[in-house]
C-alpha cells in the first residue's frame, strides 16, 4: 500500500521543489469561526493566531501585498450542526 501512496504523491508533485514567484502574497486559510471559536464543534481558542494574522494582513496591505482569503460554505443540513 505504501508504494501506491508514494507513487500517487510523486504523480501529484509532492516532494519536489516549488517555483517561487516574483511577488509575494498571503493566503489566509481556515480562520473561520468554525475553527477559531471554541463554542463550535471543531473550534479551538485561536485568539493569538487570529490576532497575529490580523497584524500580518495590516502590514501586507500597507505595502500592497495581496491578501487572499479562503471561504467555506455549508449545505442547510450542515448548518444545523455547525451553528
Amino acid at each position: 500500500m505504501a508504494d501506491g501512496i508514494d507513487a500517487l504523491y510523486a504523480h501529484a508533485g509532492f516532494g519536489v521543489g516549488v517555483r517561487r514567484g516574483r511577488r509575494p502574497a498571503i493566503v489566509v486559510a481556515d480562520l473561520t469561526y468554525e475553527f477559531t471559536d471554541p463554542s463550535y464543534p471543531s473550534g479551538a481558542d485561536l485568539s493569538e493566531a487570529v490576532e497575529a494574522t490580523g497584524s500580518l494582513i495590516k502590514a501586507a496591505c500597507a505595502v500592497e501585498i495581496p491578501v487572499i482569503f479562503t471561504t467555506i460554505s455549508y449545505t442547510p443540513a450542515e448548518m444545523s450542526v455547525v451553528t
